[in-house]
């Protein structure tokens, strides 16, 4: 006679930490891209989970018409600080809130082991965003987390909160950069086109364009000022 034993598995599951920095400017006009507004490290203790989307959402006196959309970063040189044209977007770059909430899915899902990975959410300002609001950006709870079922977020450093973002006008009359694009690599993707206030490249573009092929450009809706243009193959 045989005898069958069931053995259950007694693991513990494994515990995913979020650590986050706020990382939101006081201000940016109306139309701004790629706004930083939170960096967060995110791991587990011990074992390994995968982050399949982050839940966000709206605070301040804002509106969901306020953002043109909200999107995720990667640390692409691991230096633990938002570089606008150098870190990949690791999320759609479309998705809006809807009655103050975004659900925003890494694409694709991050591995999470006992090393620290760095994301950076960032906001579109809508050209047409209210003048004097202030948007924030939360993740209250640690089930703002969507990680495997063997794992769970422990709930300290909750909530995670960026500061308001005060939205301020564009003003003055507007024009348009024009240019053109030459590449030769083989690299292949769509071309984004940013237009800046400085010529280091940081904080939050003026405006930006995407492009399917090299070739000329115009980015309108341009403040009068001084810019400076750089572009990049996603």
């Amino acid at each position: 006679q045989t005898s069958l034993a069931k053995y259950v598995s007694t693991k513990p599951p494994a515990p995913v930490v979020v650590y986050w920095s706020n990382i939101a400017p006081p201000s940016a006009p109306q139309g701004a891209m790629d706004v930083p507004m939170l960096r967060l490290d995110v791991r587990t203790e011990y074992d390994a989970s995968l982050l399949f989307s982050i839940k966000m959402t709206r605070t301040g006196v804002s509106t969901d018409g306020d953002a043109a959309a909200v999107k995720i970063f990667g640390d692409s040189n691991g230096n633990g600080m938002f570089d606008p044209g150098t870190d990949p977007l690791v999320s759609a770059n479309n998705v809006k809130f809807f009655t103050g909430s975004a659900d925003v899915a890494l694409l694709p899902e991050k591995n999470l082991n006992n090393s620290p990975i760095t994301l950076f959410v960032t906001v579109d300002l809508s050209p047409t965003a209210s003048a004097g609001n202030v948007l924030g950006i939360a993740m209250n709870l640690p089930s703002s987390f969507t990680v495997t079922q063997d794992a769970f977020v422990r709930a300290f450093n909750f909530p995670v909160q960026s500061a308001g973002l005060n939205i301020t006008a564009s003003g003055g009359p507007q024009g348009a950069i024009s240019g053109g694009l030459n590449y030769s690599g083989g690299k292949t993707g769509k071309i984004r086109v940013k237009v800046w206030g400085n010529s280091a490249f940081t904080g939050a573009a003026v405006r930006e364009m995407e492009l399917s092929q090299t070739g000329a450009y115009m980015v309108s809706g341009v403040p009068a000022g001084t810019y400076f243009v750089n572009a990049y193959m996603d």
